[in-house]
């Protein structure tokens, strides 16, 4: 299966890199390329954002007015 993330910050990160350990396949997606390049090492491939969204399964996780929004979708196509 392969999983799209999107936000690699504080909580995003940590989650990607346990997908990853457990054998998942990502495709990842952040603003800062410093974050995509750590998870491009542990085996992830990075993507766009459109992309990404086109996937069967994807999560995002988004700061706003520090608060943390995590949203998640999936496609069944």
């Amino acid at each position: 299966m392969v999983i799209g993330f999107i936000g690699l910050g504080i909580m995003g990160k940590p989650m990607a890199k346990n997908l990853c350990k457990a054998g998942y396949s990502l495709i990842v997606n952040d603003h800062h390329i410093e974050n995509i390049n750590e998870l491009e090492k542990c085996g992830a491939e990075s993507g766009t954002l459109e992309y990404i969204a086109w996937g069967k399964w994807y999560c995002g996780l988004y700061e706003k007015r520090n608060m943390f929004y995590r949203y998640e979708f999936n496609k069944s196509g």
